[in-house]
């Protein structure tokens, strides 16, 4: 499948690349009131609800959001190109590591 680079693949092949690929997270490395900052870079990307950022910047420094390793990437690299340090790592598939899957918010974003 070609993709454009923007937003997140349709559902069927997001749930194949998990599948395939497994869950991968993202750890932000932020902590005082810098959190703040890295929230909005998530929350533009990501189309989270103002509770979900809330959420993500209560888990700083530590692990904010899990998806498919190339999402966890893309993220990484623009909170890279704003300075904040992040990482990606394998992450399980239980309730812990999907309840930390933001990216309905995208879906909602698209069809606004």
């Amino acid at each position: 499948m070609e993709a454009d680079g923007s937003g997140f693949p349709p559902d069927s092949i997001r749930q194949h690349l998990l599948d395939t690929g497994g869950r991968w997270a993202l750890h932000v490395d932020t902590s005082g009131p810098e959190r703040v900052k890295a929230c909005k870079i998530l929350h533009c990307d990501l189309n989270t609800t103002l509770e979900e950022v809330k959420r993500m910047k209560d888990r700083m420094p530590g692990i904010v959001y899990t998806g498919t390793r190339a999402e966890a990437e893309w993220m990484r690299h623009r909170l890279e190109d704003f300075g904040f340090s992040a990482s990606v790592l394998r992450a399980g598939d239980d309730s812990k590591a999907t309840n930390l899957d933001v990216s309905n918010g995208l879906q909602r974003g698209m069809t606004d």
